[in-house]
């Protein structure tokens, strides 16, 4: 009977012990979840923009970093332009867009927490009388983090362009 009690006592505590609570924050350098950069699902379908003849508009490209990955740190994410539209004199958009991680700061300490970025838009400004007709072709074609670690782009062919139809 006392080693009945041994061997339930250890079966107890080896139970106890793989039961341990183990979740924890992803981190960039684990290579065995990797993180990439996409357009957003829910700005899957291409954009029409009707600019006046004074005033610009402002088309938001959504982009998310997935799988709901933890980058607290700045991420640069680089873009191939195309299209029939003339950069410059139809709309303006940097090939190179930097996106800071957002901070949260506590009330009470007045700490400032680096949050992770999650998503984030990407401005495209349509100029006043734009060609009506033309159209402008983002692609994401690279983005990297502050530390220099590359991050994927998009996700196989799925999401990889966005076309934005300038209306007339």
């Amino acid at each position: 009977m006392k080693y009945l009690s041994y061997i339930l006592f250890f079966a107890v505590l080896a139970f106890a012990y793989g039961c341990e609570d183990i979740t924890e924050d992803f981190d960039i350098d684990n290579e065995a979840h990797d993180a990439f950069v996409l357009f957003a699902p829910a700005s899957s379908q291409d954009v029409s923009a009707t600019p006046s003849a004074t005033d610009p508009v402002i088309v938001n490209l959504n982009v998310q970093v997935r799988p709901n990955f933890r980058v607290r740190e700045s991420l640069t994410v680089n873009l191939n332009i195309g299209g029939t539209a003339t950069l410059g004199n139809d709309f303006v958009l940097e090939s190179t867009f930097v996106q800071e991680p957002p901070t949260t700061t506590d009330e009470e300490t007045g700490e400032v927490e680096i949050d992770p970025i999650q998503t984030f838009q990407i401005p495209v400004e349509i100029l006043p009388n734009a060609a009506a007709g033309s159209t402008i072709e983002v692609t994401l074609s690279s983005a990297t983090v502050s530390s220099g670690l590359d991050i994927s782009v998009n996700e196989g062919s799925f999401n990889q362009t966005r076309v934005i139809q300038i209306g007339g």
